[in-house]
């Protein structure tokens, strides 16, 4: 019975370090990086017009010090965009384009006031990009616009939900 009891003390105690080294090694988190891109287009007299717009992130800045130091690597999982606060030519519309670091990219076409109403979601799913840590996360949004009298006006939202691996 003694011996019994020692093999499954030693038992428990081996599968208890060994769960905790293979915790130690590595963390994966998934993260949303939030960018907003303002977007202004004058009345286009009936012409396609085109526009080019960005934002970025400072990643390490994003992280911070006390964890760029533990990151291991970066993977873009999923990229959605919707319009926000938008004001302008009720019927105008835009063939629009999304790039991410210039690796994911989103090609939509819409009338701008339906996707501000509707609240729509533009995404894109299991991505799985590894991006450079240390460098920008930057989302360029651009395309053409067909306006008539007071123009486009809205905000871009951009989602970038990120899986980030730490060594802990």
């Amino acid at each position: 019975m003694k011996n019994i009891i020692k093999f499954l003390i030693l038992l428990l105690v081996s599968i208890n370090i060994s769960s905790c080294d293979a915790i130690d090694d590595l963390t994966e988190e998934e993260e949303n990086m939030v960018l907003y891109i303002p977007v202004n287009i004058d009345p286009t007299d009936g012409v396609w017009a085109t526009y080019s717009n960005s934002s970025q992130i400072d990643i390490e800045q994003w992280i911070g010090d006390e964890w760029f130091d533990k990151l291991e690597s970066i993977k873009i999982i999923k990229v959605s965009y919707k319009i926000t606060g938008f004001h302008g030519d009720e019927i105008g519309e835009v063939k629009a384009k999304l790039d991410i670091n210039n690796v994911v990219t989103l090609n939509d076409e819409f009338i701008v006031n339906d996707a501000y109403i509707n609240s729509t979601i533009f995404e894109l799913k299991d991505i799985k990009t590894v991006i450079n840590k240390n460098g920008l996360l930057t989302a360029k949004y651009s395309g053409s616009a067909l306006c008539d009298e007071g123009g486009l006006h809205f905000t871009v939202e951009v989602t970038v939900r990120i899986q980030a691996k730490y060594k802990v």
